[in-house]
């Protein structure tokens, strides 16, 4: 994923998917914009960003 791509983070694992991937109802999207936005948001998960991003 690269900065400025539309994402949206799963809200139960915390995953981050390209928004234009996203298989989530709107039910389990926890957030969603850009990446870099949608990180700066969640610092809590920042951790599992390296792990949990979806491609």
């Amino acid at each position: 994923m690269k900065m400025d791509e539309e994402v949206v983070m799963d809200g139960i694992f915390k995953g981050i998917l390209h928004a234009n991937c996203s298989y989530l109802p709107p039910t389990e999207i926890e957030d969603q914009g850009k990446l870099e936005d949608v990180i700066s948001r969640n610092q809590r998960w920042l951790k599992s960003f390296n792990h949990l991003i979806m491609h």
